[in-house]
């Protein structure tokens, strides 16, 4: 049977086999209760693993996106990169193949923050930097009246709001976020 670990951040939890992670799930705790022998812990939704790969997924949720890294030699890198972290994938793609025909050296700074090595859940409540970047990037989560965001910015500039649009997704590997804009491009 299923065992459940505890993960970072500590009220994310995911779900294993034996201890061999051949798909994954996550879910937040929302209360936990003891009981005689143990704890019960109530979650945001029933656990279902993901046999997905990260390509099969962008493929479904954010073709343009997807294609745009196959195409582009930093975006292909910074996927394989986040491979087995969290990727922050845009539906809309407009600014990147604008910055790619106008300013391509400005690109990777942005695509930057669309890539992690680290897990990162939408329950995190802090902001968190972006491992690997050069770009001194930051994604933090907000939520304004009843809408959620991933907020993303680089060195010298202000944070710029994109929508999420699906948080948490599990692939075999990773942790994916829909949003709607690319992170941090005002």
């Amino acid at each position: 049977g299923g065992q459940i670990i505890t993960t970072n951040p500590v009220n994310t939890v995911r779900l294993t086999n034996n201890g061999v992670v051949s798909g994954q799930t996550s879910a937040t705790i929302q209360k936990s209760q003891f009981v005689r022998m143990g704890v019960v812990h109530y979650i945001d939704k029933p656990f279902g693993i993901s046999m997905k790969t990260n390509d099969e997924l962008l493929k479904e949720k954010a073709l343009d996106f997807y294609n745009f890294c196959t195409q582009n030699a930093d975006c292909k890198q910074l996927l394989e990169t986040a491979s087995s972290g969290t990727i922050f994938a845009p539906k809309q793609i407009t600014s990147l193949t604008t910055l790619q025909a106008t300013e391509p050296t400005k690109l990777k700074k942005y695509l930057e923050l669309h890539f992690s090595s680290d897990k990162i859940f939408s329950s995190v409540s802090r902001t968190v930097a972006v491992p690997n970047s050069a770009s001194k990037g930051y994604v933090r989560f907000n939520t304004i009246g009843n809408k959620r965001y991933a907020e993303g910015r680089i060195e010298g500039q202000g944070y710029v709001p994109s929508e999420l649009t699906e948080t948490d997704i599990t692939t075999k590997t990773a942790i994916v976020h829909i949003i709607d804009n690319v992170l941090g491009f005002p």
